[in-house]
């Protein structure tokens, strides 16, 4: 079973039902002030839903998903930068505000909404933390996920903002704080990343070293789209700091610049200089991926980092044995290149992680022989990337038919749970 949107003919309950009354979470007093989790209901009213995810509670329940242990690596929260902006210096909150301003814009909401078609959330506009709590500790867990990993979103394109370095620092660590301050204590139920500023290595290793130890935080989050590239001996503060507090490095797709202010010129157009949203999105997220997974393999970034974990979001999975055989067909005629490798590339890319969503399945033989080119029962972390338009369900990889039982439980928890730390 699909869900609405991926299979016309299948149908979301009526959305007039009768719905259990939403107590998840009580209500927010001040800046920072603790929420209370989710009180015992029964697992009927626990599972209730507001529209738009019937289907997927249902299909949780025939798999019986909620006895199995299910981690989300990639769903995201449209952070509302007003929520943070006391965390910042002063002279950078208006600007701060301002970008909250943009996203109730209509032109904006047309654009996002391409992205985003989802009736029970507010997502494209600031997600406040009421419906943060809701959407993280209540609804993912209602359509069979244990523990989701909560990507910031726009935060993504702050490596290429045209303003100087000290505002793409301020803005993480104005994140990383409000993120601890508000919602540490929900760890057990949700966790979230800490945003590296690669445009200013020193300060996000600081922050790294800082809160990294804080179990709200399950990763260091890196763009895909950024000015230098990840192999350069400027990003060694992050990844020392990485590794020291045992966090991995999450690697997350984003499309080459934005609305031409970015300072990202050097190697990509904007979309790609294509047309409509489908042609971008084929594109966008795998390219850019690849193009940083190419420069931290022959860049030699896992041999001067030996215990540093690396995962890959959103890219989809038909592009790792693509990359895989490039790179070691390159690698044999000019090695040189890559003095301190001491294997092939492919070695090094079946040590890493790669998140699932979007799962290429439209041809689920040919997926079975992409995957089977690589690692993929110890390599792959189940991905929803909900709330976008093309989010998967858990069931997207619980119903591969030729998954084995125990590739499943991998691939759906287990990988996840090993790659962020999680208890």
């Amino acid at each position: 079973m699909w869900l609405r949107g991926l299979r016309p003919d299948i149908k979301d309950s009526d959305p007039g039902q009768e719905l259990v009354g939403d107590s998840s979470v009580n209500t927010l007093n001040n800046r920072g002030a603790a929420f209370s989790p989710l009180k015992a209901q029964g697992e009927t009213a626990r599972r209730r839903m507001r529209g738009g995810l019937d289907n997927a509670v249902k299909q949780a329940e025939d798999r019986g998903l909620y006895d199995m242990l299910v981690v989300d690596a990639d769903c995201h929260q449209r952070e509302a930068y007003s929520q943070f902006v006391d965390y910042v210096k002063p002279e950078y909150r208006s600007a701060l505000r301002a970008k909250d301003a943009k996203r109730i814009t209509p032109k904006y909401k047309r654009i996002i909404g391409k992205r985003v078609m989802r009736p029970e959330v507010s997502y494209p506009l600031p997600m406040g933390p009421e419906e943060i709590v809701d959407t993280f500790s209540v609804r993912l867990q209602e359509i069979g996920i244990t523990r989701p990993v909560v990507i910031p979103d726009p935060m993504l394109e702050m490596a290429t903002d045209p303003r100087n370095p000290d505002f793409e620092v301020e803005v993480g660590k104005g994140y990383a704080h409000y993120m601890a301050d508000t919602f540490g204590h929900l760890h057990d139920r949700f966790v979230t990343v800490i945003y590296a500023a690669t445009t200013a290595p020193d300060k996000a290793a600081e922050l790294i070293d800082d809160l990294g130890s804080e179990k709200i935080f399950s990763g260091v989050l890196i763009s895909t789209v950024t000015l230098t590239n990840p192999s350069s001996d400027d990003w060694n503060p992050i990844y020392d700091a990485a590794q020291r507090k045992g966090l991995p490095i999450c690697v997350h797709g984003d499309n080459p610049g934005d609305d031409g202010k970015s300072r990202n010129k050097s190697w990509l157009p904007i979309g790609f200089g294509l047309e409509t949203f489908l042609e971008n999105h084929v594109l966008s997220f795998p390219i850019t991926i690849a193009r940083q997974l190419t420069s931290i393999v022959l860049g030699g970034v896992p041999v001067r980092f030996p215990r540093l974990k690396f995962i890959f979001m959103e890219g989809g999975v038909t592009y790792i044995p693509w990359l895989m055989q490039r790179m070691d067909d390159e690698y044999v005629k000019r090695s040189f290149e890559a003095p301190l490798l001491n294997k092939f590339p492919s070695a090094y890319m079946n040590e890493f992680y790669y998140t699932t969503q979007p799962l290429e399945s439209a041809n689920k033989f040919a997926l079975k022989n992409f995957l089977n080119m690589f690692d993929y029962e110890n390599r792959l972390v189940y991905a929803s990337d909900y709330p976008h338009w093309d989010f998967d369900a858990p069931s997207a990889i619980y119903d591969l038919p030729f998954l084995s039982e125990t590739a499943k439980r991998k691939i759906l928890g287990e990988n996840a749970a090993r790659a962020f730390r999680l208890s």
